[in-house]
């Protein structure tokens, strides 16, 4: 696994950004930092692996990534992000004190070993600004790098500030319960309702109607929704999370059997998971499993 410390990668200012372009299938290597993270996607879905847990996401989420926990991800489709990564401990201390007094701050980005990480929906109207501030944050950070001073330092801190500041009023509302009947909802706040029920049951033989029946809306008005919000239909990105899921752990763990896998991943049994995966990747499961204690094979023998 792989460490990384803030200090290489932004020297000796306090934060850094960089953006990342994935190819759809791909996984990024398990690793750990010293430093608090913050993804944002900004194109293509994949899935979040953050300290064991598996958080599907799309454009306009993002996740906090607090300092020591393992994290990785594998692409959907091409995956567009960008990482902000800072140590909160190294701003300056009055100003920590007044972020630490806003509501939902330290629950944001300071949150206690223990509290499991989730994904946080930023309002789509809302996210265009949010961009535009990691723009302006990147350019401050790149003039620092060319030799700018103060003014450019001052000026990262205060984008920095705004993009945090965003991500906690985010927060906040994304943690207060839905009300009122459908109509009254945004379309914004229903989607993240659904994808975080998705969230936290794929790997079972959840149905639209259950997670229908946990909003409160009827399972056909949820996948017509589904389908206009994100261009793909419920039941194909439900398959599509547990055969990614599944390439996971077919390389991850070669102890387990097609079965246990198929059935660890939310389908009914191993012939209907073989027929799914080879549908949507185009060979049968062995093949990768083959393919990959091959590698695992060549690895050793380098290694000797």
């Amino acid at each position: 696994m792989i460490h990384y410390r803030l200090q290489n990668l932004v020297g000796e200012r306090r934060a850094g950004i960089e953006r990342q372009i994935w190819s759809r299938d791909t996984s990024a290597k398990l690793h750990t930092h010293d430093f608090l993270e913050i993804v944002v996607v900004t194109r293509g879905c994949g899935l979040n692996i953050i300290d064991g847990e598996v958080f599907p996401v799309m454009l306009g989420d993002l996740q906090i990534i607090r300092p020591g926990s393992t994290h990785t991800f594998h692409t959907l489709s091409e995956l567009h992000i960008t990482n902000v990564f800072f140590a909160p401990y190294l701003l300056p201390k009055e100003l920590r004190t007044r972020l630490e007094s806003l509501p939902g701050f330290c629950d944001t980005f300071e949150y206690p070993q223990g509290v499991p990480a989730s994904v946080i929906h930023m309002p789509l109207p809302d996210f265009p600004p949010f961009l535009e501030e990691l723009n302006r944050f990147s350019e401050d950070i790149t003039s620092i790098g060319n030799g700018a001073g103060t003014e450019a330092e001052l000026m990262a801190l205060g984008h920095l500030l705004m993009i945090a500041l965003a991500i906690s009023r985010a927060h906040r509302r994304g943690n207060i319960p839905g009300h009122g009947s459908t109509q009254s909802r945004t379309a914004h706040e229903l989607l993240s309702r659904i994808l975080d029920e998705i969230n936290r049951n794929f790997r079972t033989r959840v149905s639209a109607s259950d997670i229908a029946a946990k909003i409160g809306i009827s399972a056909n008005y949820l996948s017509e929704f589904f389908r206009k919000q994100t261009g793909i239909a419920f039941s194909s990105y439900i398959n599509l999370l547990r055969i990614c899921y599944a390439r996971m752990l077919l390389t991850s763990n070669n102890a387990r059997n097609i079965t246990e896998i198929a059935e660890q991943c939310g389908f009914i049994d191993s012939s209907y998971f073989a027929r799914v995966y080879r549908r949507m990747v185009g060979d049968a499961p062995s093949v990768l499993r083959k393919r990959s204690r091959k590698v695992d094979t060549i690895r050793k023998k380098y290694r000797a």
